[in-house]
């Protein structure tokens, strides 16, 4: 477990550093065990004197760190990545990707990227008569998502918009009419450019 949490929180951290200390270490079957951590850019600490969010992805490099060690075809997290901020969520998910080639991940979150990133979704939805029921959607293959995603600029900017956003709709197979796939494809394209209009960088 210790080896593997110092490759994961490595992989967690670029240029950190962690490791699991034994508290007494002579009395193994009653030693406690320290997590210190050294995010990039900082001295060691105990993981009690780390930030949220940092504490949050030191705590899933141990998390992982057990599941390496002692796998298992199934695993489930409950909004283990509910303090995460954009860029660490993003190195979450990286983790999972790979843990996903050999296992199945049921993650109970909130996060909207947690749920692009899943192969399908699972919620509970009440109607109008106050009975709650348990809904599901399996969502297109990531290939397919991300290739939309591609697509989304040309289309954006090709002269007969109308005709190709329906096109790239069949070829996608998607269950929604032109016009909502239209509307669809302009709030992504909204949404894209805010991102990287917030984000400074300049694209030619």
């Amino acid at each position: 477990v210790a080896a593997e949490f110092e490759r994961l929180f490595t992989s967690l951290f670029p240029g950190g550093e962690g490791r699991l200390v034994a508290t007494e270490p002579t009395d193994l079957l009653n030693t406690g065990i320290e997590i210190e951590a050294r995010p990039p850019g900082k001295r060691m600490k105990r993981l009690s004197l780390l930030s949220g969010g940092e504490r949050s992805l030191t705590a899933i490099a141990f998390l992982f760190a057990v599941f390496k060690s002692r796998p298992s075809p199934f695993y489930v997290m409950d909004e283990a990545e509910a303090a995460l901020d954009d860029v660490n969520l993003h190195r979450f998910l990286a983790l999972v990707n790979e843990f996903r080639k050999d296992a199945q991940l049921l993650i109970v979150s909130h996060q909207k990227r947690t749920m692009e990133s899943a192969d399908t979704l699972y919620g509970v939805s009440m109607a109008d008569n106050g009975v709650s029921k348990v809904i599901s959607r399996k969502l297109p293959p990531r290939e397919i998502v991300a290739r939309m995603h591609g697509e989304v600029a040309k289309a954006m900017q090709a002269p007969d918009m109308r005709s190709r956003l329906t096109q790239l709709g069949d070829e996608l197979s998607l269950s929604a009419s032109p016009e909502q796939f239209t509307a669809f494809i302009r709030a992504e394209h909204a949404k894209w450019e805010r991102i990287i209009r917030e984000s400074g960088i300049k694209v030619e």
